[in-house]
C-alpha cells in the first residue's frame, strides 16, 4: 500500500512545521516550547495518517538522538567559549576597540550591527549579537529601537554558518546530503542576503539618505563578506565561515572609512543623536579597570578567537593532525525500516561523531587554552570559573530542548514519508533557499527581539522593533525566494 498524494496528505505532512511556525511567529513561543509541540504533532500525524510503526518511531528517534548530539556538541562548546571570553571582558573590549575605526555614524552602525554581529554570530550566536551590540549602540548615541532592530536585521545573514555552523550541520544531518554539495548554493544565497541585510541596516538608520550614503560601503563590504563566507564554506571550513566573514567585513570597513565620503561625521536625526565632538568611544574605554583586573589590549581580547582559528585551520588542513583527532568515532548501524503504507528507509550507518576531531571538540580546546590565558592576564575575578559554567548551562538549556525536539520531529517526518511528500525539485537549491530563509527569519525571532529589548531597556516595546524588522524580513526573503525560483527554472531549461 502506498500513500496517496493529495492536498490533504500534503497539508498533514506540513502540519508539524506549520505548528512550530504559528507558535513561534504568531504566539511568540520560543524553540524550547514550540519544538516539543511540533514533535507531538509529527508523532500523532505519523501514527494515524502515515503508517508509522513502533519500530519505525523507535529507530527514528535513536537516529535523532545522535543527530542532535552532533549539533549540540558544537552548541555547548560555542557557548562555553563565548562565556570564557565574555567574563574576561574580551567581548566588550573588542567592541569598544572597533568603534575607534570611524566617526561616521552609518559606518559605526554597519561595523557593529552588520559586520561585528556576523562575527559574534559565527562564534556565539543564540541571541548573543543582539544582546551585546544593542546596548553598545545605544551608548554611542543610537536611538534604542533603531539599535535593536539594526542588529536583528544586520546579523541574520550569518546564522546558517554561525555558532560554528550549527544550523548548517543540522541541515546536513537531517537532509542526509553531503556538506560539500550543500555549501555552494548556501554560500551564494547567503552572500546575496548579506548585501541585502547591509542595505536594510543603512535604510533603518536614515531611509533613502542612509541608502545613498551607504551604497558604496555596503557594496564593497558586502561583496567581501559574502565572498569570504562562500570561499570558506566551499573549502570545508564552514565552522569558520561566518566568523571569518565578519572579521573580513570589519577589516574592509576600516579601509572604507579612509575614503573622503566617510571621513567626516554625519548627522542622521532619525536613527542617531549625534554630537559633533563625539569620538566614538564607549564609556568602557575610559573607565578604570575594576575588581583588580589588569588592563587588556585589543589583540589580547581577540586571543580566544585567534586561538580558535588556528586550531580549526590546523585540524582541518594538516593531515597527520586530522587523522590523529579522528581516531575515535561514535557511529551506529541502523536497519531498513518500512511503514504500514510501504514507505521505506534504507539501512545504513548513523552520522559519525568524532569525539576528538568534531568541531565541538576543537572549540573546547580553544576555550580551555583561552581560559588559562585570560587567567594569566589577570582578567578573572574570584569565582569566575563557577560563573562561566553556570552561564553556559543557563544559555544552553532552552536551545538544547529546542534542537532535540526539532531534530526529533524532522526524523519522524523523514522516516514516514512526510518529507518526501513535501519534496520539491533541485534539492540543493531548495535546501539552500530553506536554510537562507530560516537564517533571515531569525531577524523576526521573538526570543531574540525580547533579549535585545531587555538589554536595551525596551521591555514591553518589542512590538515597535518587530514592526521595523518585519518589512525588511519580508522584502529580503521575497528577493531570495525569487532568485531561488529563477535558478531552479534556468536549470530545468538546461
Amino acid at each position: 500500500m502506498t500513500l496517496e498524494v493529495s492536498i490533504l496528505n500534503w497539508l498533514l505532512a506540513l502540519s508539524p512545521i506549520g505548528v512550530v511556525l504559528v507558535l513561534m511567529v504568531g504566539f511568540k513561543f520560543g524553540a524550547s516550547r514550540a519544538g516539543p509541540l511540533g514533535w507531538l504533532t509529527a508523532f500523532l500525524v505519523s501514527v494515524f495518517f502515515f503508517g508509522a510503526t513502533a519500530r519505525v518511531l523507535a529507530y527514528s528517534q535513536a537516529k535523532a538522538a545522535l543527530l542532535a548530539l552532533y549539533v549540540l556538541y558544537i552548541l555547548w562548546m560555542a557557548l562555553f567559549l563565548y562565556q570564557v571570553a565574555s567574563y574576561a571582558g574580551a567581548i566588550e573590549k573588542i567592541g569598544s576597540g572597533l568603534m575607534r575605526l570611524t566617526k561616521d555614524p552609518l559606518l559605526q552602525l554597519l561595523l557593529l550591527a552588520w559586520a561585528f554581529s556576523g562575527f559574534l554570530q559565527g562564534v556565539g550566536g543564540f541571541g548573543v549579537p543582539i544582546a551585546l551590540i544593542a546596548p553598545l549602540l545605544i551608548g554611542l548615541g543610537f536611538e534604542p529601537v533603531t539599535a535593536v532592530a539594526a542588529v536583528a536585521v544586520g546579523h541574520s545573514w550569518a546564522v546558517t554558518f554561525g555558532s560554528m555552523a550549527t544550523s548548517f550541520k543540522a541541515l546536513e544531518a537531517v537532509s542526509g546530503l553531503e556538506a560539500t554539495a550543500l555549501a555552494p548554493w548556501c554560500g551564494i544565497l547567503l552572500g546575496i542576503s548579506c548585501i541585502l541585510c547591509g542595505l536594510a541596516t543603512a535604510h533603518l538608520l536614515a531611509g533613502g539618505k542612509g541608502l545613498r550614503h551607504g551604497l558604496l560601503a555596503v557594496g564593497v563590504v558586502g561583496l567581501g563578506m559574502g565572498a569570504a563566507q562562500l570561499l570558506l564554506a566551499t573549502h570545508k571550513l564552514w565552522t569558520l565561515a561566518s566568523f571569518v566573514a565578519g572579521l573580513a567585513g570589519m577589516g574592509i570597513i576600516a579601509l572604507v572609512a579612509r575614503l573622503n565620503i566617510y571621513r567626516r561625521p554625519g548627522v542622521f536625526v532619525g536613527g542617531k543623536i549625534e554630537d559633533e565632538g563625539r569620538t566614538g568611544a564607549t564609556s568602557s574605554d575610559s573607565a578604570p579597570v575594576s575588581g583588580g583586573r589588569r588592563p587588556m589590549g585589543f589583540l589580547s581580547a581577540c586571543s580566544a578567537y585567534l586561538i580558535l582559528s588556528g586550531i580549526v585551520i590546523v585540524a582541518q588542513l594538516v593531515g597527520p593532525v586530522t587523522r590523529l583527532l579522528s581516531w575515535k568515532k561514535i557511529v551506529l548501524d541502523f536497519p531498513a525500516l518500512t511503514t504500514r503504507f510501504g514507505f521505506q528507509t534504507p539501512a545504513g550507518p548513523s552520522k559519525a561523531i568524532s569525539l576528538f576531531g568534531h568541531a565541538g571538540a576543537l572549540i573546547f580546546y580553544a576555550a580551555i587554552i583561552s581560559f588559562f590565558l585570560y587567567r594569566a592576564m589577570g582578567r578573572y575575578k574570584p569565582g569566575a570559573t563557577r560563573q562561566i559554567l553556570a552561564a553556559t548551562i543557563h544559555s544552553a538549556v532552552p536551545a538544547t530542548v529546542g534542537i532535540i525536539s526539532m531534530v526529533g520531529f524532522a526524523t519522524i517526518m523523514s522516516h514516514c514519508g512526510m518529507t518526501h511528500l513535501l519534496a520539491g525539485i533541485s534539492v540543493f537549491i531548495i535546501l539552500a533557499a530553506q536554510t537562507t530563509g530560516g537564517s533571515l527569519g531569525s531577524m523576526l525571532a521573538p526570543a531574540k527581539i525580547i533579549v535585545g529589548c531587555s538589554t536595551a531597556g525596551l521591555e514591553g516595546r518589542e512590538g515597535l522593533v518587530l514592526r521595523k524588522t518585519i518589512v525588511y524580513g519580508i522584502i529580503i526573503t521575497g528577493i531570495i525566494g525569487a532568485l531561488a525560483w529563477a535558478a531552479v527554472y534556468l536549470l530545468r531549461l538546461q
